[in-house]
């Protein structure tokens, strides 16, 4: 069940109004962003893409926990 409280404790990465974080999100420059994200806000975090909430899950332990390999 979703509610409003869904992800109020998730951490969410600072970036600028309207474009969000897409500018981060460049071939050349993503690797580098998610590895600094993952270090300063832990393995479960949000991003916002042109005003759209996008949950990350980074790391093997986040990943394992979600169903992955």
């Amino acid at each position: 069940v979703v509610g409003p409280s869904i992800g109020r404790d998730i951490p969410v990465v600072r970036s600028p109004p309207v474009i969000g974080n897409l500018a981060d999100l460049r071939t050349t420059r993503m690797r580098a962003f998610f590895t600094r994200a993952y270090r300063e806000y832990g393995p479960v975090f949000r991003i916002r893409v042109l005003g759209v909430p996008i949950v990350v899950l980074a790391g093997l332990e986040a990943n394992r926990y979600a169903g992955g390999p």
